[in-house]
C-alpha cells in the first residue's frame, strides 16, 4: 500500500487533488455497502408494567465470579440488591458482568468493621432507568440507599447488612439514616432489602402495617419499632432454614443459594406510560466490511 504525503511534488495539497478526482464520492459508494448504516431511534413513550427486583445474600462473590457472571447475563430485572458481596477495591465493577446496570457499591472498610473480610452491599439499576445514590452521614454501617425514578414512580431502594452480635449503637445509626431519608424523600415507595441478623423477631402484618413479636430477647428494638411506626409492611412469607423471615421468594439465584438466605423476587405494581430509549438499534458491523477493496481503493491514489 502506498504511503500518504500531505504535499505533492509541485507543492499542491494532495487532498485537493483527491477531491478534484471525485475520490470522496467514490469512497462513500465503497464504504456504505460494506457496513450497516446507523439508525438512531429517538425516545418514544412506551408502556411499562410492574417494576421487578431481585435480592440475595451472596455470602461472597469473589470466589464465585464465573458462576455469577454467567447467571447475571440472563437477568432483566429493573434493579438488584446484593448483601454480603465480600467485594473490595481490588475488584472493579466491569469484572462483575452487570453490563446493563449502573452499579452502586458499599464495600466493607475500616469504618464499618475491624475485619475486612465479608460484608458489603451492591445495588444495580437498569441503565434505562433514572437513578442516583443518596448521601448519608453515618459511615459506620454497611448500608446503601438509591433513588430510582421512572415516569411518576419514585422509589427508594435500600440494601443493609449488619453482622450478627452487632452493638445496639450500629442499629441506632442505621435507623438514624432511615429516619433522615424518610423525611428527605416523602411520597416515595420504600423497598428495604436488609439483613439485620435478628432472628428473634416474628414479623407479621395487619391492615395498618407491620406487627411484630419477640421469640427471644433482642438488643435492637429500634428496628421493628421504627418500621412499624412508619406503617411499613413485611412482604415476606418465606422462612429460611432457621424459620426466620427474609423478603419475597425467587426461584432464581446468581450464586448457589445459602440455606440461611433464600433468594428473593421483588414486585412493584405500577402501570403508566413511560419515556424510554429504544433498546433495539442498528449499528456499524465493521467485521463484515470489505477491507481488501478498501485497501485497494486507498492505494490507487498517489
Amino acid at each position: 500500500m502506498k504511503s500518504f504525503d500531505s504535499r505533492t511534488k509541485n507543492g499542491e495539497n494532495s487532498i485537493s487533488q483527491w477531491a478534484s478526482k471525485g475520490w470522496l464520492q467514490r469512497f462513500k459508494k465503497l464504504r456504505y455497502p460494506a457496513s450497516v448504516s446507523i439508525q438512531v431511534k429517538p425516545k418514544t413513550p412506551v408502556y411499562h408494567g410492574p417494576l421487578t427486583g431481585f435480592y440475595q445474600n451472596c455470602r461472597g462473590i469473589r470466589s464465585k465470579l464465573t458462576n455469577f457472571k454467567c447467571n447475571v447475563s440472563a437477568f432483566n430485572y429493573d434493579f438488584i440488591v446484593l448483601t454480603e458481596t465480600w467485594l473490595n477495591d481490588c475488584i472493579s465493577d466491569c469484572e462483575l458482568g452487570l453490563v446493563n446496570y449502573i452499579i452502586y457499591r458499599c464495600d466493607r472498610s475500616n469504618f464499618t468493621n475491624t475485619s475486612l473480610k465479608g460484608g458489603g452491599i451492591l445495588i444495580g439499576v437498569r441503565k434505562d432507568l433514572t437513578s442516583y445514590p443518596i448521601s448519608i452521614l453515618e459511615s459506620n454501617v454497611e448500608q446503601l440507599f438509591v433513588r430510582i425514578s421512572t415516569g411518576s414512580l419514585k422509589i427508594i431502594v435500600s440494601g443493609v447488612y449488619i453482622p450478627h452480635s452487632s452493638s445496639p449503637f450500629i442499629y441506632e445509626l442505621h435507623i438514624k439514616s432511615v429516619e433522615s431519608i424518610i423525611r428527605q424523600f416523602p411520597n416515595h415507595i420504600y423497598i428495604f432489602c436488609d439483613d439485620y441478623n435478628l432472628p428473634g423477631i416474628i414479623w407479621e402484618n395487619d391492615v395498618n402495617g407491620l406487627v411484630y413479636f419477640y421469640s427471644t430477647p433482642i438488643s435492637a428494638h429500634c428496628i421493628p419499632e421504627t418500621f412499624a411506626s412508619h406503617s411499613f409492611f413485611q412482604s415476606n412469607s418465606i422462612l429460611n432454614k432457621t424459620n426466620s423471615f427474609l423478603d419475597l421468594k425467587s426461584d432464581e439465584s446468581i450464586v448457589p443459594i445459602d440455606l440461611y438466605h433464600p433468594a428473593l423476587y421483588l414486585f412493584v405494581p405500577f402501570n403508566t406510560p413511560i419515556t424510554y430509549c429504544e433498546r433495539d438499534h442498528s449499528f456499524f458491523n465493521f467485521r463484515k466490511a470489505n477491507y481488501t477493496n478498501i485497501r485497494s481503493f486507498i492505494a490507487s491514489f498517489d
